[in-house]
């Protein structure tokens, strides 16, 4: 299965990716140090897990900016993703932090390595399609092993309607007039589609004051404006959500159904 967590910096969607193992403490942070052996981590964010020492938790992961220093973009992504297919039947889920930086790299990537027209311009249409096609790669050889967690920052359908050159797409913006307000993964053009399209759960993470607390709150399929899609539908919002949690419902509903 795919899940696709996407939600703005800072909002604990890496911590919500870790309730997935079902060692995740009740309270954080643990008393004790705790290993979540179920989750491998591919760190793409600056500092992906860094919270996770100060809060008793420890997981395993491949540290694929450091892979990408050493041996640039392509070829780094290349050599984690090889390392991903050795290990990967260790762990139930491996989670990718996040998705929303692999595509800024690969944005600056191809806007410096992007063929030129006849003319000797940049030619921004090899750009946009090199950059969807490296995230298609991407996908494919991750999508062929275990469980993924795609882990994005979000982006509103307001900054979505934008042409690859940046200026408005009117049409774009028309036919979400109703829906301003409305959150999508922040990726690249129609890249996010190629993660989205074979989800089984997509949900926004958020954090709303509720009184004098601020809470996190995962957002349902159709609610507050997320028009993300899913096989498996959130009914309602989740204040302070667990992710193992959410997903044995599903199973335990799916068992009911069968």
């Amino acid at each position: 299965s795919i899940i696709i967590i996407h939600g703005p910096p800072g909002v604990g969607k890496t911590f919500l990716a870790a309730s997935l193992d079902q060692k995740y403490p009740k309270t954080i942070p643990s008393q004790k140090m705790v290993k979540l052996n179920s989750l491998l981590w591919l760190s793409i964010d600056n500092g992906a897990t860094d919270g996770f020492s100060e809060s008793g938790l420890e997981v395993d992961a491949i540290d694929l900016r450091l892979a990408i220093t050493e041996k640039g973009p392509l070829n780094g992504i290349s050599f984690c993703l090889s390392a991903l297919e050795k290990i990967s039947s260790k762990y139930q889920y491996i989670v990718v932090d996040t998705v929303s930086m692999l595509d800024k790299i690969l944005g600056e990537y191809w806007d410096t390595h992007c063929p030129t027209s006849s003319s000797g311009k940049r030619d921004t249409g090899a750009m946009w399609q090199s950059i969807a096609s490296s995230h298609r790669r991407f996908h494919a050889r991750l999508s062929s092993l275990n469980n993924i967690v795609y882990l994005c920052h979000s982006k509103t359908i307001s900054e979505y309607a934008q042409k690859d050159d940046g200026k408005a797409d009117t049409k774009k913006r028309a036919e979400h007039s109703d829906t301003l307000a409305s959150i999508i993964p922040d990726v690249t053009g129609k890249s996010a589609q190629l993660y989205t399209g074979e989800s089984s759960l997509e949900a926004a993470l958020i954090i709303r004051r509720i009184g004098k607390e601020r809470t996190r709150v995962l957002l349902p399929y159709g609610g507050n404006g997320f028009e993300g899609k899913s096989r498996f539908v959130i009914d309602d919002e989740v204040k302070n959500p667990n992710l193992g949690n959410i997903i044995e419902g599903f199973k335990k509903k799916a068992k009911r159904t069968v």
